[in-house]
């Protein structure tokens, strides 16, 4: 308006230069700054919608999934005191006890870390879980080998053979549990660190863990009283590891009541 680029007939000639030129820049970086006249720039900018994180749960583990994060002193309080609790292993209630920092600013801090790609949700680590694998375990053997091999290799140890990791994400289905899976290979004897293993399987998303959801089915059998005050969870949409985070009990002593109790079934999911 100012210089009367549109109306002006001088200017009818540049007009569709200077769109070819706004929609190259905007295509290839996002933004362009086009001079327009002698004192005029014309600066645009396409911006990102960039969703809400979802909210971080007591029984969530976060993981670092950067080598390189911002300088310790550069975070806020907060941040400092629950970054060295992060390990891949710790439950969000876990971080707020060890960091003695009040679990919903724990939350918040972690959903700020996933909104900045710094930090990854994984389910808490069990021997009694089970996995099974996804159609990207075929980048096992294209994208990830080395970055694997190093990745689950026990410290101090030679490196292990891929076969034998390969060996290992394949056996994992319904019905075999991690324990069950050292039982039958032995990780240390093939110089794997068989967390660390489900911990890289899970974040390149290599496998995924079946989760374990109770659900109460009405019967004329007498309910376990050590378990009814725990039947409103028990309407399969909250898993065993955010029961056992809320009611502070081990999911293996749980799941022992669970099996007792003729009125429970659990689905795999």
């Amino acid at each position: 308006m100012e210089s009367g680029f549109l109306s002006a007939e001088r200017s009818q000639g540049l007009i569709p230069q200077f769109m070819e030129k706004v929609l190259h820049l905007l295509n290839k970086y996002g933004r362009c700054s086009i001079p327009v006249g002698e004192s005029i720039t014309v600066h645009l900018k396409v911006t990102v919608n960039i969703s809400e994180p979802p909210p971080v749960l007591d029984h969530d583990v976060p993981i670092l999934i950067r080598d390189r994060v911002r300088p310790h002193h550069e975070w806020d309080l907060t941040t400092q005191q629950v970054l060295p609790y992060i390990d891949g292993f710790n439950p969000t209630c876990r971080i707020a006890v060890e960091a003695d920092v009040e679990i919903n600013l724990v939350k918040s801090c972690l959903q700020n870390l996933l909104h900045y790609n710094i930090i990854k949700i994984i389910p808490v680590f069990q021997y009694s879980n089970m996995y099974t694998v996804t159609s990207d375990i075929k980048k096992l053997y294209s994208d990830l080998q080395e970055q694997c091999v190093l990745s689950v290799a026990i410290k101090g140890h030679t490196l292990p053979r891929l076969r034998d990791i390969m060996t290992l994400y394949t056996s994992m289905t319904n019905g075999v549990t991690v324990k069950d899976l050292c039982c039958r290979y032995n990780p240390h004897g093939l110089k794997i660190d068989e967390k660390k293993l489900i911990q890289f399987g899970v974040v390149k998303n290599l496998i995924r863990v079946l989760r374990k959801y109770p659900i109460v089915v009405p019967s004329n059998s007498e309910p376990d009283p050590r378990l009814r005050s725990l039947y409103s969870l028990f309407d399969g949409l909250h898993c065993l590891d955010e029961i056992c985070c809320k009611v502070g009990i081990g999911q293996s002593e749980l799941e022992e009541r669970i099996e007792n109790d003729p009125n429970v079934r659990v689905c795999m999911k």
